[in-house]
């Protein structure tokens, strides 16, 4: 679902009962015209809220932040669309029965290390087997990580994920920001570390939002030449 607000997300999920994948994609469009460009603001604290009648249920769950001018078609004006947070980060550990999660770092983590009192293992899922982190919205300003916080916090979670027999099998690190975070001799040690705990560590440079557009792109031509 996109171009819809997460409290709109809440009254549609509100008449949709045993909901096992879902895929929401929040991305801000401003009023034509409009000048200066407002910020569009996530809440975190109600997107919680409208995932809320489905933490039992959920086994897919997908969510995406785009403020990229360009992917939303918005060529002129500003190259990325001011997106606010409110709330410090989005809270998913009792989604029991989740296997598949893709989110942006920054909802999980906070948009700073000083922000994030909690373990990683405190905010994910254990049912988790494949994690894909992004880095949507790592061009706002309030994102405050380096590479260093980043592979502290994670190297973190992995030991944790092999001290409490979480289910994690995968992670993926998406985007040019994370994806770029190691050089390929730091990137093989850091894929041992994982490995350590049973995790398959990738990283995949091309977004989410880009990969299925590609996808899509391909699916076309091949139905239609």
């Amino acid at each position: 679902m996109k171009r819809i607000s997460e409290v709109e997300l809440g009254r549609i999920l509100s008449s949709a009962p045993n909901l096992k994948d879902l895929k929401y994609t929040y991305a801000w469009y401003p009023m034509a015209n409009m000048r200066p460009t407002p910020a569009g603001t996530l809440d975190l604290a109600t997107l919680r809220a409208s995932l809320e009648g489905h933490r039992l249920e959920l086994e897919k769950l997908e969510l995406l932040v785009l403020d990229d001018a360009a992917v939303l078609e918005e060529p002129e004006g500003d190259s990325v669309r001011p997106i606010r947070l409110e709330g410090s980060r989005l809270e998913l550990h009792d989604f029991s029965n989740l296997r598949i999660l893709t989110a942006p770092w920054v909802l999980i983590a906070g948009p700073s290390k000083g922000e994030h009192p909690s373990p990683l293992r405190y905010l994910i899922p254990k049912s988790v087997v494949q994690l894909t982190l992004t880095d949507d919205l790592f061009q706002q300003p309030y994102w405050d990580w380096n590479n260093e916080e980043i592979w502290e916090t994670l190297s973190n979670y992995l030991h944790d994920v092999k001290e409490t027999n979480a289910a994690l099998d995968a992670m993926f690190l998406v985007g040019p920001r994370l994806s770029n975070m190691f050089d390929d001799q730091v990137l093989q040690i850091v894929r041992g570390f994982a490995r350590f705990s049973g995790v398959s560590l990738w990283t995949v440079e091309l977004t989410v939002d880009d990969r299925d557009a590609l996808r899509d792109a391909e699916e076309r031509a091949r139905r239609y030449g």
